[in-house]
C-alpha cells in the first residue's frame, strides 16, 4: 500500500513539472516594460487621484495588440503596435474610496504567441486625518492651563495652531506633528470658563480642526500673572482708578465695577496701567470696594477706597497710558479747544497779512517796470525827432 502511494506522489511531480516546464516554454518574457506614477500616494475619501501609466518596447522587433489594465481602474488603455525601443503614456482618472492597490500589466502579442509584463503593485491610501485635544490645568508652584494635541490620523500634519475666544492664541503653532504624536501648548491659568479650538493641515492642504473640552477654572493666577487694581485722588480731588497688566499677555474686554456703576475697558496693554476716573457720589466719604472683571464674571483684582462727594456722574473714558497723565475737565477741555481756535485764527490772519503785502509789492513792481518802460520809449522817440 505504502509503495503504490510513493508511486503515485512521484507520478503527480513528475505531471505537475511537466505542466510547469509546458507552461514556461508557452510563455515567452515580455518584451514590454511597465511604470506608473500617482498625482498622490494619498486622497480624501472620494477625491479623485491621476495615474500615469508608461509602457516601453524594449526588444528589438515591434510588438502588437498592447492591452494596459490596472485592477484599480479596469482597461487602462490598448495600442495598436509599438516599435522597437518605442513608449507610451497614457493617463487615467478614478475616484478613491477606500484603500486599494494598483498593480497595472502589459499584455500584447509577439511572434504569435502572447506575454504579459508586470509593474510593482503599489497602494493608494485614504488620507485619515484627525486631532483630538485635551485641556487641563496643571498645579503646582504656578498654575497653568495645558492644552494636549494629539494626531489620531495616519498622515503628518503641518501648522498647528491652538487658541481660545478668551486667552487668545495659546502659544507658538507647531510646525509638524506626525501620527500617534502630541504637543503641548501651555498658558499661565486665570480664573474663568476656557475651551480651545484647533487648526491644522495635511501636505495636500486639506484642513483639520478640532476642539478641546470646556475647563473652568474658579482660582488661576490673577490675569495670567499679577494684575493689579488701585485707586488714588488726583489734584482736582477725583477718584482715579489704575488697572496695571504686568503679563505675559495683553488683556481684553475688563470691566471696572463698584456696586451698580461699572466701566468696560477694551484691552489693558502688558507693562502699562490704564487709568479711569470715577464719579463722585452724592454722599461722599463711604468706602467703596472695585473690582476688575473678566468676560466670565470672575475677579481678577480689587480695592477699597473712599468716594469724593459731588455730583453724581458718569465715569469718564479710560485715560491713555501712563501713571501721571490724566483727563481734563469739562471746563478746562473747552478752555484749551477756545485757545486751539484763537491761535488757529491767528495764524491764518499772519498768513493772510503776508500774502497781501507781497501782493502789494508785486504790484508796485509792476507799476515802476511800466514808468521805466514808458519813459525809455518817450527818449527813443525825443532822439529821433532831434535827428
Amino acid at each position: 500500500m505504502r509503495r503504490t502511494l510513493g508511486m503515485l506522489c512521484l507520478a503527480l511531480s513528475l505531471l505537475l513539472t511537466g505542466l510547469c516546464a509546458c507552461a514556461e516554454e508557452s510563455a515567452p518574457p515580455s518584451p514590454l516594460e511597465v511604470t506608473r506614477e500617482f498625482s498622490s500616494p494619498y486622497a480624501a475619501y472620494g477625491d479623485q487621484i491621476t495615474l500615469s501609466y508608461t509602457v516601453r518596447n524594449t526588444s528589438k522587433q515591434a510588438v502588437a495588440g498592447v492591452v494596459l489594465s490596472d485592477p484599480l481602474v479596469g482597461e487602462v488603455g490598448r495600442l495598436a503596435r509599438l516599435g522597437p525601443g518605442e513608449s507610451k503614456t497614457i493617463l487615467a482618472h478614478t475616484v478613491v474610496t477606500d484603500d486599494t492597490l494598483s498593480a497595472p500589466e502589459a499584455r500584447c502579442t509577439l511572434n504569435g504567441a502572447e506575454t504579459v509584463a508586470f509593474a510593482a503593485a503599489e497602494s493608494i491610501r485614504i488620507e485619515r486625518a484627525a486631532l483630538s485635544a485635551e485641556l487641563s490645568l496643571r498645579t503646582g508652584e504656578e498654575e497653568a492651563l495645558v492644552l494636549t494635541v494629539t494626531n489620531e490620523g495616519g498622515v503628518p500634519l503641518f501648522g498647528v495652531k491652538a487658541a481660545d475666544g478668551v486667552l487668545g492664541d495659546m502659544g507658538p503653532a507647531e510646525a509638524r506633528l506626525d501620527p500617534g504624536e502630541s504637543a503641548a501648548f501651555i498658558r499661565a491659568a486665570r480664573a474663568g470658563r476656557f475651551q480651545c479650538a484647533v487648526t491644522a493641515a495635511t501636505a495636500a492642504g486639506k484642513s483639520v480642526s478640532a476642539r478641546s473640552n470646556e475647563l473652568e477654572v474658579v482660582g488661576g493666577s490673577e490675569a495670567g500673572g499679577g494684575l493689579s487694581l488701585s485707586a488714588e485722588a488726583d489734584a482736582d480731588g477725583r477718584l482715579i482708578l489704575t488697572l496695571t497688566n504686568p503679563g505675559p499677555a495683553m488683556l481684553r474686554d475688563v470691566t471696572l465695577r463698584a456696586g451698580e456703576t461699572a466701566r468696560h475697558i477694551r484691552f489693558v496693554p502688558v507693562g502699562n496701567g490704564t487709568q479711569v476716573a470715577w464719579p463722585a457720589a452724592a454722599e461722599g466719604g463711604a468706602e467703596t470696594v472695585f473690582e476688575a472683571l473678566d468676560e466670565s464674571g470672575a475677579v481678577l483684582a480689587r480695592t477699597a477706597a473712599l468716594l469724593p462727594a459731588g455730583e453724581a456722574a458718569e465715569p469718564d473714558d479710560a485715560l491713555p497710558q501712563g501713571p501721571s497723565f490724566r483727563v481734563s475737565d469739562a471746563a478746562r477741555t473747552y478752555r484749551l479747544m477756545l485757545a486751539g481756535a484763537i491761535a488757529a485764527l491767528a495764524v491764518i490772519l499772519i498768513v493772510w497779512q503776508l500774502s497781501s503785502q507781497r501782493r502789494k509789492w508785486l504790484e508796485r513792481r509792476a507799476r515802476q517796470r511800466q514808468r521805466q518802460e514808458s519813459h525809455r520809449r518817450q527818449l527813443r522817440k525825443n532822439g529821433e525827432k532831434t535827428a
